[in-house]
């Protein structure tokens, strides 16, 4: 399988950023997991945290540009939009 190396580390530093950044340390445990299984025809990235979440209420909006959840970290609004943008140019889901 080949794909595009950049654009495979863009999504996942943008998913890793985010988990990072909204990290409920107020948790016992806060965590991240990154699970991969790869074949020849696909290549199945999962990234599970325990972090502060996304209200039910915000859910479709979080790929919009410059859409931004909670004002916990600073940040743009980008990376979910960007990630997006990439998995589709990937033609991935």
């Amino acid at each position: 399988m080949l794909s595009d190396r950049v654009r495979v580390q863009t999504i996942v530093t943008n998913i890793l950023s985010n988990a990072i950044k909204y990290m409920d340390l107020q948790k016992q445990n806060p965590f991240i997991k990154i699970a991969t299984q790869i074949t020849e025809e696909v290549c199945d990235i999962r990234v599970e945290d325990n972090g502060i979440g996304i209200s039910p209420a915000y859910q479709e909006k979080i790929f919009d540009l410059f859409f931004r959840a909670t004002d916990q970290a600073q940040g743009t609004g980008l990376s979910l939009f960007i990630v997006k943008d990439t998995i589709d140019r990937l033609k991935g889901v």
